[in-house]
């Protein structure tokens, strides 16, 4: 069996999640472009740290919504219609 075959072999044995790890690595070897651009269904989420102010704006809309000061999905979506 050539090393292709066996690759192949391997990677359909893999689950889609361990399929996406793997062609990020595979693409961080090659040195090209990211393989995941573009495909956000299977591209891991980036964490980035809240400002301050979203943190503040964060915390208002909790009180709001512990206020009672909310709309429901109905009145919202007849807003947009």
């Amino acid at each position: 069996m050539t090393a292709k075959e066996l690759l192949r072999q391997k990677i359909e044995a893999l689950s889609e999640d361990d399929a996406a790890e793997a062609l990020r690595l595979i693409g961080d070897q090659l040195g090209g472009t990211d393989p995941l651009v573009g495909k956000p269904d299977v591209a891991e989420l980036e964490t980035e740290r809240l400002s301050a102010e979203d943190e503040v704006m964060i915390e208002v809309g909790r009180g709001d919504a512990r206020a009672g000061r909310t709309v429901s999905l109905e009145e919202l979506k007849s807003d947009f219609s």
